[in-house]
Formats: C-alpha cells, sequence, structure tokens
C-alpha cells in the first residue's frame, strides 16, 4: 500500500478550507463543517511532513552499507575487507 506523503494532505485541506470560505454560498453553516475538515487535513499535512524519515537519507544509509565493504574481526575488532577469509591482526578465521 501506498503511503500518502505530508504535501497531498495539506493540499487538499488548503483547497478545502479555501473553497469553503471562498464559495459563493459560503454563509451556509453546512460550509463551516468543511472548513473545518479543511484545517485538520492541514494540520495533519504539516504534522507528516515534519515528522515523516527523509527517504533520501535512507537511501543514503543503505547505500553505504552495501558499499562499504568492511567487516570487523568478532575477536579483535580490527577492520577487514569483504572478502577476506582471515583477520590481518590475529589472523582468525573470518569465514
Amino acid at each position: 500500500m501506498v503511503k500518502i506523503p505530508g504535501f497531498v494532505y495539506l493540499l487538499i485541506g488548503v483547497v478545502v478550507a479555501g473553497y469553503s470560505q471562498f464559495a459563493p454560498n459560503s454563509d451556509m453553516p453546512f460550509f463551516n463543517i468543511f472548513f473545518y475538515i479543511g484545517i485538520v487535513f492541514i494540520f495533519w499535512g504539516v504534522v507528516k511532513m515534519i515528522f515523516s524519515p527523509s527517504k533520501r537519507r535512507e537511501k543514503t544509509l543503505e547505500h553505504q552499507e552495501k558499499t562499504s565493504g568492511i567487516i570487523f574481526c568478532p575477536r579483535c575488532n580490527a577492520k577487514n575487507f569483504s572478502y577476506s577469509r582471515f583477520c590481518h591482526m590475529c589472523k582468525y578465521k573470518l569465514r
């Protein structure tokens, strides 16, 4: 299921609240309900935009994990290449 981005909620809220205030028959009490619904959508959109994790940040971290090519020795914690079979410091078997 696709998540709806925050700016979509914000845009819908602005359209609904704006139309309910500036519509030709906006003096009817029915339009007041839509104004408050639009305000709720605006609030929810702003909250989603502030608290949603950045996709770019997640992709960058994922890319660093895949391309780092470094493994650590469980015995001495030395850094080794991902293709190493033995630790270059303590000669512990890595694979």
